[in-house]
């Protein structure tokens, strides 16, 4: 249970708002960047300002590697079966927050409302589903 709150802890408190979205998500926290560089996320269908995108600084782009690799240590630590709820844990959050993941994925493509609804969020969510289920060659269960 502790790989939960280093790899989807974020993922599952789906609390960062939009106007949070101008800091750095960098080792599982939002951050105030250090870079200083910015550009607008503009919206193409609109051409309206989603707001700024902060690059980060290699120094916040190593720790994020290094806590990354971390993770990655204790995720192969767990059992399939200890995986795939976690899993099927994300795929059920997708599923839970389409809407809200479908509007946030419009407005930053531009793609039309209906197509990320029935295919990017949902597709997503398969995918994630279809990972949970225990590989036979894993030998972990």
């Amino acid at each position: 249970e502790s790989f939960i709150p280093i790899c989807i802890k974020p993922f599952i408190d789906w609390r960062v708002q939009m106007s949070q979205a101008q800091m750095s998500f960098v080792s599982g926290r939002l951050t105030e960047s250090q870079e200083g560089f910015q550009w607008e996320n503009i919206n193409p269908a609109t051409e309206q300002s989603l707001g700024p995108v902060f690059a980060i600084s290699d120094l916040e782009y190593e720790e994020g590697l290094k806590e990354a690799l971390r993770a990655q240590k204790l995720w192969a630590q767990q059992t399939g079966t200890q995986r795939g709820r976690i899993l099927q844990r994300a795929s059920q959050i997708l599923r839970e927050k389409t809407k809200e993941l479908a509007k946030i994925e419009t407005e930053d493509t531009g793609k039309p409302l209906y197509e990320s609804l029935s295919v990017d969020v949902t597709s997503a969510a398969d995918a994630i589903r279809r990972s949970a289920r225990p590989s036979r060659s894993s030998g972990r269960r």
